[in-house]
């Protein structure tokens, strides 16, 4: 007797193309679009150093959580590492599905329309029938006629006839898809050669992008000139509110020659060499001040709207020096231990001078300091020309591509010898009901004509 061991069934191996549709899953698609709009969401609920500042950061949220923001790269997520990952894997996942999906779709615009039979045709969403005493070839050379006279792309035969319309709504998905990689492209580009930064500066200061922000992954430029801040003023509204903030800067190149000059303001930026430089904040910065002929530079923190300084004199006292502009008169506080809460003293212009006891005090100047913001984007133009093939991709998308087919059935026999018989069916993904009353119609028309050329 002899035994027969069963051999288990082989597992069937993964293939590329198995391995290939893996990658190109929706669901893997819908993750990374929800992870990169988390990610852009924490770009804009938290402050971004490059942008305001590590000084804002910390106001922000306080020294010991700026830290854990800043390990986890919160402070500055459009350069992090992370946000590159995802870039990275939904460029792969896009490429996959234009693949998979989109170009047999591609290749289906391109392929002439079939002709399908009369038994073919009556299986279509949309089904009519059309009786009338003519030969079929007239019959379907009044259809072909009101068909073209709609748009329609018209194949004819002897007994058959194919229409379509809007086929060309059908490299949707192939322009929608182009325009995503070029964006996604367009951000790897400004990710790992771009830069970005935020620095205050005085007049007399200068910029340099040698602290600039960027990705880790970065294999960019950074500009060897510098910026310099000649000027920068508030011009306030009658009421005393902030209407706009102006700098004046100067390029100069690492020689020390002028390249150019331009005052900035909110919205009207200073362009050169690819790098974009705005006027993003304003500020008092430093109060000088003379006390008997000794001069005096104080640190000026904003409070609310208005700017103090605080200048100890003895143990538990102070004088409080506040601003609320430029131009503004400088008001000079007294806070004392015995006092419940700090006494306005006097309050003097630029310039102008006052006797504290045997002191005497001087108001010298006020520097401004003027926030500027910069960015380096090199995928600037590939983001206008994604947005162009995306919106491109989108208007074709809401096109109807309608298809129509007539044919003869001989099959199907009348009453009346002379008569003959259509099947016309047609399909559309969008407006089907209307594309069924548009049919009717062209129904309607050739019957009238038909009836028309009898009576005659």
């Amino acid at each position: 007797m002899t035994t027969t061991t069963a051999t288990p069934p082989l597992k069937a191996q993964p293939t590329s193309r198995n391995k290939l549709a893996a990658v190109a899953s929706v669901r893997l698609t819908i993750l990374l679009l929800v992870a990169l709009g988390a990610t852009i969401l924490a770009g804009a609920w938290v402050p971004q150093e490059p942008a305001v500042g590590w000084s804002k950061v910390l106001d922000w949220c306080g020294p010991s959580n700026a830290g854990i923001l800043r390990c986890c790269g919160l402070t500055d997520v459009f350069h992090s590492l992370w946000l590159v990952s995802i870039i990275a894997l939904l460029t792969v996942n896009l490429v996959a599905c234009s693949v998979e999906r989109t170009l047999p779709k591609l290749k289906a615009a391109f392929q002439p329309q079939g002709l399908l039979t009369a038994c073919k045709i009556a299986n279509q969403p949309i089904f009519r029938t059309l009786e009338l005493p003519a030969a079929p070839e007239v019959l379907l050379q009044q259809l072909t006629k009101q068909l073209k006279s709609a748009g329609y792309k018209v194949i004819l035969t002897d007994r058959q006839l194919a229409a379509e319309r809007g086929k060309i709504s059908l490299l949707a998905p192939a322009v929608t898809h182009i325009g995503l990689l070029i964006l996604l492209l367009a951000v790897s580009i400004s990710s790992l050669t771009g830069f970005s930064g935020f620095k205050e500066t005085s007049p007399g200061g200068s910029l340099t992008f040698n602290s600039s922000e960027h990705s880790r992954l970065w294999f960019g430029k950074l500009p060897t000139w510098h910026v310099r801040c000649d000027s920068t003023r508030q011009v306030n509204y009658p009421t005393g509110e902030p209407k706009q903030w102006l700098s004046k800067l100067t390029i100069v190149d690492s020689s020390g020659k002028t390249l150019r000059t331009k005052e900035i303001a909110v919205n009207n930026p200073l362009s050169h060499a690819g790098v974009d430089i705005y006027q993003s904040g304003w500020g008092l910065g430093e109060l000088i001040v003379n006390l008997d002929s000794r001069a005096l530079s104080l640190d000026l923190k904003q409070v609310g709207s208005t700017y103090v300084a605080l200048l100890p004199i003895a143990q538990g006292f102070h004088l409080i020096f506040a601003l609320s502009g430029q131009d503004a008169p400088l008001q000079i506080f007294a806070d004392l231990p015995r006092l419940s809460s700090p006494r306005l003293i006097t309050a003097i212009a630029r310039g102008g001078t006052v006797r504290l006891g045997s002191v005497k005090l001087v108001y010298k100047d006020v520097i401004p300091v003027t926030g500027l913001q910069y960015k380096s984007d090199p995928g600037y133009l590939l983001v206008l020309l994604s947005f162009f093939f995306i919106t491109a991709g989108t208007t074709l998308a809401a096109m109807p591509h309608r298809q129509l087919w007539a044919a003869s059935d001989p099959a199907r026999t009348t009453s009346l010898s002379s008569s003959s018989i259509l099947s016309i069916g047609a399909t559309s993904l969008k407006g089907q009901r209307s594309f069924a009353g548009d049919l009717a119609k062209i129904i309607a028309s050739i019957e009238q004509d038909t009836a028309r050329q009898e009576n005659v």
